[in-house]
């Protein structure tokens, strides 16, 4: 989807896709289904969602490899949505980074279901992982918490100390 109003779909099951840029959903609508093989972004940025008016999808799943060494842009001045439910994708180099919503009025997601991904650095909005970090911290909390009390439970348990309890006149 190039040009408004129009759009494409490209499907890589196998093989070996290499480019300095790519774009889906430039200033239209763009999927990109990547279920196999390995699609390289060699010397530029992939971006989903390009334009105002751009709407870019890019479904990551099977044993597909992504590997940018710039820019992933999910949503850069358009809408964009980029989902990972197998595969890998790897955001690399000094300027790699994944960038979720980019400019003001871009809507950017990223739906990580299953597979792996391996990069330095994510914007969100703004610019900052504040809506990464804090939820990541309060459940971090809840586990470590949940854990300490279980294994305090386990010790009194071992110990005796609940029958010693169990034993004492209510």
């Amino acid at each position: 989807g190039h040009i408004a109003n129009s759009s494409g779909t490209y499907a890589l099951n196998g093989g070996q896709l290499s480019s300095g840029d790519q774009c889906v959903g430039d200033n239209g609508t763009g999927l990109f289904t990547h279920t196999g093989g390995t699609n390289t972004v060699s010397g530029g940025n992939l971006c989903l969602g390009a334009m105002a008016d751009g709407n870019g999808t890019y479904n990551l799943s099977g044993a597909g490899v992504l590997s940018s060494a710039g820019w992933e842009f999910v949503g850069a001045a358009g809408s964009g949505t980029f989902t990972q439910s197998g595969g890998t994708n790897t955001i690399s180099g000094t300027s790699g980074r994944l960038r979720l919503g980019h400019n003001s009025g871009s809507e950017g997601t990223y739906n990580l279901n299953g597979g792996m991904l391996v990069l330095s650095a994510i914007d969100v909005g703004d610019g900052n992982y504040r809506s990464f970090l804090i939820p990541g911290i309060f459940v971090q909390t809840i586990a470590f918490a949940g854990a300490s009390a279980a294994i305090g439970l386990n010790a009194d348990m071992n110990s005796g100390i609940i029958d010693r309890f169990k034993s004492l006149p209510m």
